[in-house]
């Protein structure tokens, strides 16, 4: 018969070895066994028990071997039913439930699972901008799923923009494990906001619950490479590196050297020109009467380009810099606003009036996004969604609900502005996260588009909650696009260059024919216009007495004519004096 011992510990007995305990000894109450024999090729020591079946209330480290048998309970796992088998190939239960604080791999061959379908990755990422025009779009969930009705919608802009493509889920759009991609059938637009609309029940996993669904926006990269010219060339403008002599304009598009052009800034006088390079290099030319260069000398014209010291961040339709009367304003890629040249009015915003012939620094802040202005006043947005202005404010175009002028940033009221209007100064208008537009400053000609000529100090709202982008010429006339692809003019209307076929004055917005312009490529100067369309076409009508409606004449149009055949052009800026032209030209090409 066996014995029973109760003890707290077991010690040597006067020099003599620890005892051995027979088989079939119960210990209970035991704190420490340092080495106990517990039956033949059963141990209990230090390192561990090699035995048979053990029964306790937990488990610490590793197990080892088959246990496929007579686990009664254990705190730290819940084994259900008697078809759960684990064994050194892993866990295998055939029924019930396994609940966890956390994960870990991929789960791509979890099968069954409750939890609700999350989005764990995203090819691109959300809102980010520099996305290649050739990319796949993807997206990886927390679990594998497979495909349940509906379409994925490719748009422009927001979601309820243009669509570009539907891609049906389980032909167009792979599904693989816990993972769906889908490729554009052409390249995407550069410099375009894209929104990816994934319907609820488009998706679901494989018990069959359905994914609720999500949407998000990216912006593609700028891929011009070469950059093309038309209009005036008095001072050099069109960069042909060209003798004073020899300064003849171009009534059809011109290429200026180089093949690896970014993007430009869009200019509101058109005597000089700013651009940028792949590598992210700044290049000036043109007219230098302020120092506007910023080649740190002031007077000598360029007739090449010539590069300006430092990194910049590349232009687009909220991100570039204006040269009225000769200054230049841009955002560099670390947040940091620079300004130079002309400082009337302290439209420089380094709080005085004097002209500078390189860039300097406005203030010491780091979360600038975009500018836009002229000699006379100045437009920023920042990163938390906040709008300022400096410069002259005879008409309230400051928006500060005064006629104040500002010589260094000052905040106009706000939090949610997005999109800056392209400005010649007295006339101003941005747009709001929630797509609606506002409009302060000079209203001579009901340029402001209310439906009035009042001048307003502060902003005021254009109806619509779908714009995307609004450009003015000083008090002649104004131009705007909705996400929907629809362009829209008013103001003076003089030589048709508002493009309704007539000239007459609007003082409210007034659509021109078609839904397929481009929504960041327009632009709007001295009674002319351009515009590009989402096919790549190029769109002018208005004043035409310098040729830059390049249409190889000098005749008026008062609506829209197409400018050659080409079908790659991809970005577009100028004045009344310069029409600036980038396009991508494929390699086969």
């Amino acid at each position: 018969m066996a014995s029973k011992i109760n003890a707290d510990e077991f010690v040597d007995r006067e020099g003599e070895d620890k005892p051995t305990l027979p088989k079939g000894v119960v210990l209970s109450g035991v704190t420490t066994i340092t080495t106990a024999v517990v039956a033949e090729n059963e141990v209990a020591n230090s390192t561990g028990i090699n035995a048979g079946i053990i029964t306790s209330t937990h488990f610490a480290g590793n197990l080892t071997g088959d246990v496929n048998a007579g686990i009664v309970t254990v705190t730290s796992q819940t084994v259900v039913g008697s078809a759960v088998t684990i064994s050194a190939s892993g866990i295998d239960i055939g029924a019930g439930v396994i609940t966890a604080t956390s994960y870990a791999g991929s789960g791509a061959n979890l099968t069954g699972i409750g939890a609700t379908i999350m989005v764990w990755d995203y090819t691109p990422d959300p809102y980010v901008d520099e996305v290649a025009v050739d990319a796949g779009i993807g997206i990886t969930f927390n679990q594998k799923i497979k495909a349940g009705s509906g379409n994925v919608t490719l748009r422009i802009a927001g979601a309820a923009g243009t669509v570009v493509e539907n891609f049906g889920v389980g032909s167009s759009v792979t599904i693989a494990n816990n993972e769906i991609s889908f490729t554009p059938t052409s390249d995407l637009d550069q410099n375009v906001t894209y929104f990816v609309d994934i319907p609820s029940s488009s998706l679901t996993n494989m018990a069959g619950d359905s994914y609720v669904g999500t949407g998000y926006t990216f912006q593609t990269t700028y891929i011009l490479e070469q950059m093309w010219a038309i209009g005036k060339n008095q001072y050099g403008q069109l960069g042909q590196n060209q003798a004073e002599a020899g300064l003849n304009g171009a009534s059809s598009p011109v290429q200026i050297p180089g093949a690896t052009w970014k993007t430009f800034r869009r200019s509101s006088n058109g005597q000089d020109v700013a651009a940028i390079k792949t590598d992210g290099t700044l290049w000036t030319w043109g007219s230098n009467n302020y120092g506007q260069l910023g080649q740190n000398i002031q007077g000598d014209n360029l007739s090449s380009p010539t590069q300006v010291p430092g990194t910049w961040t590349p232009f687009n339709n909220s991100q570039n810099a204006f040269s009225g009367g000769g200054c230049n304003k841009i955002v560099k890629t670390d947040g940091t606003l620079w300004t130079w040249g002309n400082s009337f009015y302290g439209a420089l915003g380094h709080n005085d009036n004097v002209k500078r012939s390189s860039p300097v620094q406005v203030g010491s802040d780091t979360t600038w996004s975009s500018v836009v202005g002229d000699r006379i006043s100045t437009l920023a947005l920042k990163t938390d969604g906040t709008l300022w202005s400096f410069g002259q404010n005879e008409y309230g175009e400051l928006g500060l609900n005064n006629k104040t002028d500002r010589s260094s940033p000052t905040q106009i009221p706000g939090t949610t502005w997005a999109i800056l209007g392209r400005s010649q100064g007295t006339s101003q208008g941005a747009i709001k996260t929630d797509g609606t537009l506002w409009v302060w400053g000079r209203n001579q000609t009901g340029v402001l588009g209310l439906n009035n000529q009042t001048e307003y100090s502060s902003p005021k709202q254009i109806p619509g909650t779908t714009w995307a982008n609004i450009a003015f010429s000083e008090q002649i006339q104004a131009m705007a696009t909705k996400t929907d692809g629809t362009l829209w003019m008013w103001g003076t209307g003089g030589f048709g260059g508002t493009g309704h076929n007539n000239t007459t004055q609007y003082s409210s917005p007034k659509q021109i024919p078609g839904t397929t312009w481009d929504t960041e490529n327009f632009k709007t100067t001295n009674y002319n216009s351009h515009a590009l369309k989402t096919d790549g076409t190029l769109w002018s009508w208005g004043y035409n007495n310098d040729g830059n409606l390049g249409q190889n004449n000098r005749t008026v149009y008062s609506s829209p004519i197409q400018v050659g055949s080409n079908t790659n052009w991809k970005q577009l800026g100028g004045t009344s004096h310069i029409t600036l032209l980038g396009a991508h030209v494929p390699s086969s090409t």
